[in-house]
């Protein structure tokens, strides 16, 4: 969780810190103070009320007094005249049976708009024979309500009940609580401007030297010095401040010489390796160079050595084809001279000799593969060396199924290029093309001059699909 942090300044907390305590003083005390008062005057009022009620009570020696509804009238409309709080009295009874409730006997004073019902007060000053008080506030009706025994010779046979007005008394001692309450605001709030002036003159004035002197010490300014008015503990802190900023020059000065002797230091080993690192550089080259040397000679010789185990492999190899080869072309040769050969069979002897020479040629190309090869450019008619290719492989095309097509333009031209090779191409496109189509297909070859241009010549475009 991150704390919370106001940017509020110190005196600013400080000022509110302030506030608050004295406020919850002031608070705490005028409550406190307010609920004493209240509390005296209630009791005030509450023991001068029983008196008077007292008053009444011994004014009745006997119970035949007590009975007589003129002496009692008298008495009850003579206190309502010398207490003018009095909002009425009553007198009441015991009920005539146990049991009973308690019967209401005579009332003076406002009672026409006050309920006949019989107040849980007199009950229960018949039950716990003690006096009974309660005091009723509500908007514009603030009263004391009381309840006493009339006892004679030790038995209770009476209550009188009681209503007095504290309207003018709660107004006295509002006005009084409220005075009061502005007094201590405005003691609170001069406390409030003391301590903030005590605050700002003797620390956060003196704090504010501190900062602004960490400042300039933050900005490079060493020599920064703080005044030192005081003798408490911020004057101390601003001794120690000084003193941490003379060490801090002292120390800044020792770098700076430290920093230019390193600089020199640094300065005469960045000479000797870059010497040493042009020395190691040169080396270095020269060892490439021998590496390199020494590479295409182990080559040469590793070649040499394969060429010349191949030689012996195919020259083996050759002799013992070659002559079968020999033979095979010499009678194809007699075979193709025989007149009464058909054209078709003449065409493929012809073929026959044709392949027993290209294999002938392959013989002589691994015979002198440790030579360079010689290429025989001439020439070459690209329909039939394409003819001749669909020739040979007619068989194997029958067999899968594949019909060969080809399609020549009228003014094809000659290709310049070694014949050998280009039929070695062509029929490696024709096997590759019989193991793509296993359950057969068409195999057309379509050849087609391309545009004369200055930058290629012209070439001739061979289509196979």
């Amino acid at each position: 969780m991150i704390p919370w942090q106001h940017p509020w300044k110190l005196q600013a907390k400080a000022s509110l810190f302030i506030i608050l305590i004295v406020g919850g003083a002031i608070l705490v005390t005028e409550l406190l103070h307010q609920y004493y008062v209240a509390e005296l005057a209630k009791d005030v009022i509450h023991s001068k009320s029983l008196v008077l009620l007292r008053q009444i009570g011994a004014r009745f020696q006997s119970e035949k007094q007590f009975h007589n509804g003129t002496l009692r009238e008298k008495y009850l409309n003579d206190l309502m005249s010398r207490n003018p709080d009095l909002i009425f009295l009553r007198v009441y009874a015991k009920g005539a049976n146990p049991g009973e409730p308690p019967r209401l006997l005579t009332q003076a004073g406002a009672t026409e708009n006050e309920s006949s019902e019989i107040p849980l007060l007199v009950i229960h000053t018949f039950q716990f024979e003690e006096p009974q008080g309660r005091f009723h506030n509500q908007p514009g009706d603030d009263r004391l309500k009381l309840a006493t025994p009339l006892a004679i010779q030790g038995q209770t046979i009476g209550v009188i009940y009681a209503e007095y007005w504290t309207g003018q008394l709660t107004t006295i001692t509002r006005f009084f609580l409220t005075w009061s309450l502005i007094i201590s605001v405005i003691m609170g709030f001069g406390i409030v401007l003391a301590l903030n002036f005590f605050l700002y003159r003797h620390v956060i004035r003196p704090l504010g030297r501190l900062k602004a002197g960490l400042a300039d010490v933050e900005k490079g300014q060493w020599a920064t010095l703080v005044p030192i008015g005081k003798t408490d503990e911020i004057g101390d802190l601003a001794r120690q401040f000084n003193s941490m900023a003379q060490q801090i020059q002292e120390v800044m000065r020792e770098n700076a010489s430290l920093n230019q002797e390193l600089g020199q230091a640094r300065d005469v080993l960045q000479t000797r390796v870059e010497e040493a690192t042009s020395e190691l550089r040169q080396r270095n080259e020269e060892l490439a160079a021998v590496n390199e040397r020494l590479s295409i000679a182990q080559r040469d010789i590793l070649r040499q050595q394969r060429l010349a185990v191949l030689g012996q492999l195919v020259a083996t190899i050759a002799h013992k084809i070659g002559t079968p080869l020999t033979a095979i072309f010499g009678h194809l040769q007699l075979l193709q001279e025989d007149p009464h050969l058909s054209p078709e069979v003449l065409e493929r002897v012809r073929t026959m000799l044709k392949q027993t020479d290209r294999l002938t040629h392959s013989i002589q190309d691994l015979l002198t593969f440790t030579r360079t090869p010689t290429i025989s450019v001439e020439q070459v008619s690209l329909p039939q060396l394409i003819d001749q290719s669909l020739l040979l492989f007619r068989p194997l095309l029958q067999e899968h199924g594949i019909q060969g097509h080809t399609h020549f333009a009228p003014d094809l031209w000659s290709v310049q290029g070694d014949a050998f090779h280009l039929q070695e191409a062509v029929n490696n496109i024709i096997d590759n093309a019989i193991d793509a189509m296993p359950d057969g297909g068409q195999l057309t070859m379509q050849a087609r001059n391309a545009e004369d241009t200055a930058e290629t010549g012209p070439e001739v475009i061979l289509d196979i699909h």
